[in-house]
């Protein structure tokens, strides 16, 4: 099975849909630079279900992401 096939499983994506937390280290990088970020545009490769989006578009210029896989589009 590749990536693509499991990231577009059901549950995975169901999975990937309900989080809304960050990480660690993405904590710390909000922390580190959120003097900086409302002055800079964000790029976000491989966007998912958008966990991390939500929070530094808050704080950003703005952002821009996209999905490798387009299933999680169906649950947004």
């Amino acid at each position: 099975m590749s990536n693509k096939d499991t990231y577009e499983e059901e549950d995975v994506v169901r999975s990937y849909s309900e989080r809304k937390e960050l990480q660690k280290p993405e904590v710390t990088i909000l922390r580190d630079l959120r003097d900086k970020l409302k002055n800079m545009k964000m790029l976000d490769i491989g966007v998912g279900g958008g966990r991390t989006t939500y929070h530094f578009a808050k704080v950003s210029k703005g952002i821009c992401g996209n999905r490798l896989f387009c299933q999680h589009d169906k649950v947004m």
